[in-house]
């Protein structure tokens, strides 16, 4: 039988390492189970038991709602300036994901901004909103979310902002007083997750196979 050079048999090795799934660097999550003490909330935005994605909790800015899996409350009340909820710091590393489920159920219509728009940035202090990377208005900037029209999952790229430390910034605006009776939006299952490394099981096999070759050929030695 043909001998296989320390070369060949790495790469194999590495070949079967690469076998197992790459699994994401999780950087931040928050599913709103729990508490919230690093958030900071405006106006209507709050935890709420009302249509979560998943689970018994989502962030949504609504009141008058109740514990359902159906949306029901109101956004009435507010009228003109966007208001705004922010996440506690984050530190990015040099290549990282922002994941989160959505639903928005307002006014009808994209367009012209006169309609209710859920905003999504990301904010350097914390205090002021930011770069928007996610917006229900198209002409907002960033990946578009879907209204009325249930939960969908949505995946942003926070390349320009690698290795910086930020805070999430959510941010829903009326701009008017006029068909404010809906329950607004839901934000649930948040991840940042940064580049893909093997699986400890993976890593674990190539160390295995390293120290046998290295046995095998000083045996032989």
């Amino acid at each position: 039988m043909k001998a296989i050079s320390g070369k060949k048999y790495l790469c194999a090795l590495a070949l079967c390492a690469g076998i197992a799934p790459a699994m994401a660097d999780v950087i931040y999550s928050q599913d709103f189970e729990g508490g919230t003490p690093d958030w900071t909330f405006d106006s209507f935005w709050h935890v709420t038991a009302n249509a979560p994605a998943s689970g018994k909790g989502a962030l949504g800015y609504v009141h008058d709602e109740t514990a359902s899996a159906t949306p029901d409350g109101s956004y009435a009340g507010t009228n003109g300036s966007q208001f705004n909820a922010f996440s506690g710091v984050i530190a990015l590393t040099n290549s990282n994901h922002l994941l989160f489920d959505a639903r928005v159920d307002d006014e009808i219509g994209d367009a012209p901004d006169s309609f209710d728009r859920l905003s999504i940035g990301i904010s350097l202090d914390g205090i002021n909103f930011g770069t928007v990377v996610a917006s229900s208005n198209p002409g907002n900037g960033g990946v578009n979310i879907t209204e009325n029209d249930g939960y969908h999952s949505y995946d942003v790229d926070l390349s320009a902002f690698a290795n910086q430390n930020i805070y999430l910034s959510f941010g829903f605006a009326t701009f008017d007083g006029v068909d404010d009776a809906h329950p607004g939006p839901r934000i649930d299952n948040i991840l940042i997750t940064g580049a893909a490394v093997p699986e400890p099981s993976s890593i674990a096999l190539l160390g295995l196979g390293l120290t046998a070759m290295w046995r095998r050929r000083s045996r032989k030695a």
